[in-house]
């Protein structure tokens, strides 16, 4: 690297980055950079002495990712290497697919090419952070590297969670495949980054989402949102119809990227424009990255009939807006059983009306874990999974 630096805190600001070409040598101690010179529109010349001996390299790009170096010693004798730079990584949300911005400890997907040597999912937790010889290093702002927990790795994906304390700000990815480097990219790490998942994986359409429906105090069922239709091969919504005015309906939305909100305040809602009271959000507590959001379905939507929009905003940033589809009227008493309560492992009480997941303990919410499980870990048969 050449140029003028600025020192901020006592190191360069910004920091350089900078993806080798060529694998990393054993460093050359002592080493004096004598002369540096560009001899042509894509090739430059380096100098060097190494205990008062004189080395040169002559190095060029065809611009197209091929390298070509020659190494001159010091009695003359020359020899040339050829290497052809690896791909660029892109990075997006796993939820949402967007590639805006994500937080620490959420959920992200990158894109290239030769990235694994075969497809492999994790099968236990803590995650791996080498899977079958895919390795990703994460260094954030303040110049920090950590090696990424690894849900998934293919020829052209790796599902991964940006490390716990990755600093925000902008963050350089480096990804090799048994020690070699195979790819680099950026990203940006936000505070809060939200995203939603949906059932269809791409981050559009219907949630993967659950209905809590409450009849006065107890629970009258759980309900889907969406399911796979085999016969067209995606996913079509299930109506949620209002009931009777007995009934309390609980929207639970998973995505990630929300669990570092600055209070449930700056959390807020919206069901087809109306306001949607919040209970919490937070993460979910069973599966690495992933995050829940509890919501208090309107009964002022009980006159509408088709799909709406559901708007989450956490701390002002608006996450992929996903729809459920309502159905007016009311429909025949629902008979409930303990047998079909969910529990969500959430203990903590953040409002004062009843329904919250702190409120029952008995079986675990195995329907959209599996679900969301799928989504994470095994993106090429999402659906057949759900």
């Amino acid at each position: 690297m050449r140029g003028v630096v600025t020192v901020n805190n006592d190191q360069i600001d910004p920091q350089p980055r900078a993806y080798a070409v060529r694998p990393a040598t054993t460093p050359l101690t002592g080493a004096t950079i004598t002369a540096w010179q560009a001899t042509g529109p894509n090739a430059w010349a380096l100098e060097y002495q190494v205990n008062g001996q004189a080395f040169r390299i002559n190095y060029s790009t065809d611009g197209a990712g091929r390298f070509t170096y020659e190494f001159t010693d010091p009695a003359g004798v020359k020899r040339i290497e050829n290497y052809t730079r690896r791909g660029v990584i892109s990075s997006v949300s796993a939820a949402s697919y967007l590639g805006t911005a994500m937080a620490s400890e959420s959920i992200a997907a990158l894109f290239g090419a030769g990235l694994a040597g075969a497809t492999r999912s994790a099968s236990a937790t803590p995650l791996p952070v080498d899977l079958n010889g895919t390795r990703l290093r994460v260094g954030d702002s303040l110049g920090t590297a950590r090696l990424a927990p690894l849900f998934f790795v293919s020829l052209g994906q790796v599902n991964f969670q940006i490390p716990a304390g990755t600093s925000t700000g902008s963050a350089d990815l480096s990804l090799s495949l048994n020690g070699t480097f195979a790819g680099f990219g950026n990203l940006e790490v936000a505070a809060i980054a939200p995203g939603l998942f949906t059932a269809d994986a791409s981050g559009q359409g219907y949630p993967a989402a659950l209905a809590y429906r409450y009849r006065g105090s107890d629970l009258a069922g759980v309900e889907a949102i969406a399911q796979f239709d085999a016969a067209t091969g995606r996913f079509i919504a299930r109506p949620l119809d209002p009931g009777p005015e007995t009934d309390t309906i609980f929207l639970v939305l998973f995505g990630t990227g929300v669990r570092y909100h600055a209070g449930l305040s700056g959390v807020t809602a919206t069901i087809g424009g109306v306001d949607a009271p919040v209970l919490f959000a937070g993460a979910q507590g069973e599966l690495v990255g992933l995050d829940q959001i509890n919501l208090r379905i309107p009964r002022s939507l009980r006159e509408v009939s088709g799909d709406v929009n559901v708007v989450l905003l956490v701390n002002g940033i608006t996450a992929n807006t996903v729809r459920i589809n309502l159905r007016a009227g009311t429909s025949p008493a629902i008979s409930w059983s303990m047998l079909k309560l969910p529990d969500s492992g959430q203990t903590g009480h953040f409002g004062s009306g009843f329904g919250e997941d702190s409120d029952y303990s008995i079986n675990p919410l195995l329907i959209v874990i599996a679900l969301a499980q799928a989504l994470i870990a095994h993106p090429g048969t999402r659906k057949q999974c759900a």
